[in-house]
């Protein structure tokens, strides 16, 4: 049995879905306990994502978040509250789940992920890894030695028997309550400034990053690598301009869910003529006349 942590709002919805069909059909030998932590998720879908988890005959758990305490925290950009969801989230789950893996929804799960739950933490609180970029000044400011790796929180797989006990979900909300100034990337800040020490870094498979196909002449081999693709960044695939070079996976798997027939919003004709250069030529076109 693999247990799944997913956090989310009403607005990840659509991707949750696309998220659970890409875990589900790449791990059909697997079972699985999905545990999803929102504040305001409806009955109605509740339901659509029970009936597609049925289809898989996999197990899904909803619980309903009260975030009157975190209403203060920083969000900006493309961050929403639901940000920190995963940090109350581990402190609620049930005590006899030793461990358990953490996973942004705006992901696609392309292998099986057997491998990559069964590592054995030992006694460390999570299993990481490395955030795509040069991210030394924020680890300046969060003084995290120079010897530690900054890491990317959209994939942790969790010792939750050591988060439990050592309570860490407390330390965190600590934290963030006292140093909102530096957090420029959110929970994640606080995850890097308070757990650097206690992380075992596993391979970037995991969690290859749209910085990893960016402009990157080994664009092609990550790709084959890769076991879980995250669409980091504020340019998601659901956007008809993002340029991220395998987005056409995301609608592959969309096309298996009940929002088949969706159109990105910015799909219009002014973004189509941005998108293949086309606006000048017309320009030209029209002064002519």
């Amino acid at each position: 049995m693999i247990n799944i942590l997913l956090t989310l709002d009403k607005k990840y919805v659509q991707h949750l879905h696309v998220m659970l069909v890409s875990l589900f059909e790449n791990n059909k030998e697997r079972n699985f306990v999905v545990y999803i932590f929102s504040d305001n998720l409806s009955t109605e879908t509740q339901n659509e994502v029970q009936e597609l988890s049925n289809q898989y005959k996999q197990n899904i758990v909803f619980y309903d978040l009260n975030i009157d305490d975190i209403q203060h925290f920083n969000i900006s950009n493309h961050a929403s509250l639901a940000n920190y969801y995963r940090i109350i989230a581990c402190k609620l789950l049930p005590q006899n789940i030793r461990q358990i893996l953490y996973m942004d929804v705006d992901l696609l799960v392309l292998k099986n992920i057997k491998t990559l739950y069964s590592i054995n933490l030992e006694s460390n609180l999570l299993g990481v890894i490395s955030e795509v970029g040069k991210m030394e000044e924020q680890k300046k400011i969060l003084n995290i030695p120079n010897d530690k790796q900054y890491f990317n929180s959209g994939i942790m797989l969790i010792n939750l028997k050591k988060w439990q006990d050592e309570k860490w979900t407390e330390k965190l909300i600590n934290y963030i309550n006292q140093n909102p100034d530096k957090l420029m990337f959110w929970d994640q800040d606080a995850l890097n400034a308070m757990c650097y020490g206690q992380c075992v870094y596993l391979d970037n498979k995991w969690n290859m990053q749209a910085g990893m196909f960016e402009n990157n002449k080994n664009s092609k081999q990550n790709f084959q690598n890769t076991a879980i693709m995250h669409f980091t960044g504020s340019s998601k695939p659901w956007q008809y301009m993002n340029k991220h070079p395998y987005k056409y996976l995301y609608y592959q798997y969309l096309k298996k869910t009940i929002f088949k027939n969706f159109v990105p919003p910015d799909k219009t004709f002014g973004n189509f003529l941005r998108k293949y250069k086309l606006m000048p030529k017309i320009y030209d076109k029209l002064s002519k006349k």
